[in-house]
């Protein structure tokens, strides 16, 4: 995982390094190339449980900063990342920001997983009788 965002890192923050030497960046470009990194370090985030993308979701922080700045492009970010069922339940509880974002998440993998234990549960009673 190291090894992908350094590339990414190395890769996409040299060239403006380079090519911009003697004016600064305009913030549309650095968004720009914020979001590419983005997109190469977490495109495969489907099979992660919520804790661990959001762990990695932060863990990341330093490698993107002007996402982890403005909190809508952070919200955005998070729950782009986020699996489909869980991205569905923030749209339907209406959550704007990160914390309300993750909030949502956390509440509702809680309860897919309350409900598959008493599923399990079910299953184990009716075999066993």
């Amino acid at each position: 995982m190291a090894g992908r965002v350094q590339l990414a890192q190395v890769a996409l923050n040299t060239i403006p390094t380079y090519t911009l030497q003697n004016t600064p960046m305009p913030i549309e470009i650095t968004k720009k190339l914020d979001q590419t990194i983005c997109n190469f370090v977490w495109r495969q985030i489907s099979e992660m449980s919520e804790v661990r993308y959001t762990h990695k979701f932060q863990t990341l922080r330093p490698f993107v900063p002007i996402t982890m700045k403005d909190d809508k492009l952070k919200a955005y970010n998070y729950k782009k990342g986020l699996q489909s069922d869980l991205q569905s339940t923030i749209v339907l509880s209406q959550a704007k920001t990160y914390k309300d974002m993750y909030d949502v998440a956390m509440e509702n993998k809680v309860d897919i997983k309350r409900k598959a234990g008493k599923e399990s549960n079910k299953k184990m009673r009716f075999s066993a009788s």
